[in-house]
């Protein structure tokens, strides 16, 4: 089970409190400001600016629209990928796939001799007339 610890969750809420601070000042907003265009209360912009409160999901939202921002931009990038690391990951995913297939391949086989070796060869009814 994944689990997050306490200083996880007071760093990001630190690294989200500083995004919106930035994008906040970048827009030329004060705190009260950006509070009327987000509809919630100045005391929520601070708490949120200094990493304090744990705002709902819909807070955070109604705050990103009074940004001008999407929501997902206030929330930190965990790692960028490098584009050789993706085609180096897709070259070994299509390396096990078509692993796969030979093993598909070579277990239809079996099933196939398997039946041919389990299953009676059928002979024809005699005819009655």
């Amino acid at each position: 089970m994944l689990t997050v610890s306490g200083e996880e969750l007071d760093a990001l809420l630190n690294e989200v409190g500083q995004k919106v601070t930035l994008r906040r000042r970048e827009c030329e907003m004060t705190q009260e400001q950006l509070a009327k265009r987000a509809g919630c209360s100045t005391n929520t912009v601070i708490a949120v600016e200094n990493g304090k409160r744990n705002v709902t999901v819909r807070s955070l939202a109604m705050i990103s629209a009074g940004l001008g921002v999407h929501f997902a931009e206030l929330f930190p990038i965990s790692r960028v990928v490098a584009p050789q690391e993706i085609t180096g990951v897709l070259a070994r995913c299509s390396d096990e796939l078509q692993a796969a297939r030979c093993a598909i391949d070579r277990l239809q086989g079996a099933i196939s001799d398997f039946r041919e070796q389990m299953l009676p060869a059928k002979t024809p009814e005699p005819r009655v007339g």
